[in-house]
C-alpha cells in the first residue's frame, strides 16, 4: 500500500481525534488488578482480605490477620476482525498489562499499581483522490497508562463497620502512533513500543465494609478527585468516578479470612473502556484446603450496558512453604471478548 502509508499531517490529526474518546479509559475499571480478584471474576469488593484491598476496598485491610505482601502481574487482550463489527470509532483490539504490589497491616497499607493499555483503531480513509487498497486493513495504534503510589488507612466504626481510604499520587500518560500499518496485531505491536508522556496528580479512593450475620457488605468509590491529564501527545486523558458494591457469604469468622466464600459485585456507575461502555456484574467463589495452603476459585462477569460480553475465570493458590503462596488465574471469553492470564505471589501470616 505505497500511497497509503504516509498521509499528510491532517490524517494524523484525524487519527488523534479518532482515539481521543478511547483515552478516557485510562485508570478505569476494577478487573485488571489482583490475581485472586480476577480469578473470582472480579467479585472482590466484599472479600478484599489481602493487600490488594488497597485497590479493591481499603476497608478490607481490617480482615488481614497480621501481615500481607502481594505481588501481581497480568495480561489481557482482545482482537476483533473486520467481520465482527463495522468501524465505529472504537478499537478493533486492545492489550492490557498490569503490575503491582501491596504491603499491608490490619490498619495501614502501601501500594503501587501500574496499568498500560495498547489499542488499535481503523485508520481514516484519507483524501478522496487516494485509492486505498487496504481500506479494511489499515490501523493506527495508541496507548495510555497510569501508575499510582498509595497509602491506605482504615478505621473501625463500632463492631460492625469499617471504613478506609487510599490516598494516591497518580501519573497519567498517553500517545498515538504516527504510522498506518496493516492489521490489528501490527498496530498493537506498534503501540506497545510507544514512549508515553503525561502529568502527575492526586486522587483518592474510599471504601466501607459492614458485617451483618454471616454476610459481608462492601462498597468502594474509586477516583474521588477524577483528575484529567494533558499528555505530551496532545490527547486529553480523563478519569471516571466509579462506584461498586459487593456482598460476600461464608462461615465464621465474618471479620477475618474464611475457608470458603461466595461473592457478587455490581457496578453502580458506567466507565468508558477500550471495548465500549462498561458496567459490570460479577459472581465468584473461593475454597481453601489444607489449613490455607491450597485454594481454588472461579467466577464469571458480564456487562449490563451494551453487549453482554461474558467471560469466565478460574484460579488457584498453592503454598510452597509456610506463609508463601504462588497464585495464578486465567480469563476466557469469545473471539471478541477479553481473555488473559495473571500470576502472583503472597507472603501472609
Amino acid at each position: 500500500m505505497p500511497k497509503s502509508r504516509h498521509f499528510p499531517v491532517a490524517l494524523l490529526l484525524l487519527c488523534a481525534a479518532a482515539v481521543g474518546p478511547v483515552a478516557r479509559a485510562a485508570a478505569q475499571g476494577f478487573e485488571p488488578v489482583g490475581t485472586r480478584a480476577q480469578g473470582m471474576g472480579g467479585a472482590f469488593v466484599a472479600v478484599a482480605d489481602d493487600a490488594t484491598a488497597t485497590y479493591w476496598n481499603p476497608a478490607g485491610l481490617a480482615s488481614i490477620p497480621i501481615f500481607d505482601l502481594t505481588l501481581g502481574f497480568g495480561r489481557m487482550e482482545q482482537e476483533e476482525s473486520d467481520e465482527d463489527r463495522p468501524a465505529e470509532g472504537r478499537p478493533r483490539g486492545s492489550r492490557n498489562r498490569s503490575t503491582g504490589f501491596g504491603v499491608a497491616l490490619p490498619v495501614l497499607g502501601v501500594s503501587y499499581y501500574g496499568l498500560r493499555t495498547s489499542y488499535a483503531v481503523p485508520a481514516p480513509t484519507g483524501p478522496a483522490d487516494v485509492v486505498r487498497q487496504d481500506a479494511n486493513t489499515g490501523f493506527v495504534g495508541g496507548a495510555f497508562s497510569t501508575w499510582s503510589l498509595g497509602v491506605t488507612v482504615v478505621q473501625s466504626v463500632g463492631d460492625a463497620v469499617v471504613v478506609g481510604s487510599t490516598l494516591r499520587v497518580v501519573r497519567g500518560s498517553a500517545a498515538v502512533s504516527t504510522r498506518v500499518v496493516e492489521g490489528v496485531s501490527a498496530a498493537l505491536d506498534e503501540a506497545g513500543d510507544l514512549d508515553l508522556d503525561g502529568e502527575t496528580k492526586f486522587d483518592a479512593d474510599v471504601g466501607m465494609m459492614a458485617y451483618v450475620g454471616r454476610a459481608r457488605l462492601g462498597v468502594t468509590v474509586r477516583n474521588l478527585v477524577a483528575p484529567n491529564w494533558d499528555t505530551g501527545s496532545g490527547l486529553q486523558l480523563e478519569t471516571d468516578r466509579l462506584v461498586r458494591v459487593g456482598v460476600g457469604w461464608g462461615p465464621e469468622p465474618v471479620h477475618g479470612r474464611r475457608s470458603w466464600t461466595i461473592a457478587s459485585d455490581a457496578d453502580l456507575t458506567t466507565a468508558d473502556g477500550p471495548d465500549g461502555e462498561r458496567r459490570a456484574v460479577a459472581v465468584g467463589a473461593e475454597r481453601w484446603f489444607l489449613n490455607g495452603r491450597v485454594a481454588i476459585r472461579g467466577g464469571a462477569r458480564a456487562q449490563t450496558i451494551g453487549d453482554v460480553r461474558p467471560v469466565a475465570t478460574g484460579g488457584a493458590s498453592v503454598g510452597v512453604w509456610s506463609g508463601l503462596l504462588l497464585e495464578a488465574q486465567v480469563t476466557g471469553g469469545g473471539d471478541t471478548v477479553e481473555r488473559g492470564w495473571g500470576l502472583g505471589a503472597r507472603v501472609t501470616f
